[in-house]
């Protein structure tokens, strides 16, 4: 399983950022409960927070928004 950062559409229009998790494809079939926080423990230090969100920032940027709708829709695909 693999996961990136998304910005998904959830119902009301709100936009906010989560992880993603991805099946053997590469498609999406999953996400994070809540929007990303980030933080980082002493060992990563700020410079962690900062790679966190440079990853965060590209992946949002280069990845097409998701709705929250299209995960419910695939499992009922199944």
């Amino acid at each position: 399983m693999t996961w990136h950062y998304r910005v998904l559409r959830h119902p009301g229009g709100l936009l906010a950022l989560h992880e993603v998790y991805c099946d053997e494809a590469g498609r999406p079939n999953g996400y994070t409960g809540q929007p990303m926080s980030f933080c980082a423990d002493a060992d990563d230090g700020p410079d962690g927070i900062i790679t966190y969100l440079e990853r965060a920032l590209s992946d949002a940027k280069n990845r097409p928004i998701l709705a929250t709708s299209d995960f419910q829709e695939r499992r009922d695909a199944r």
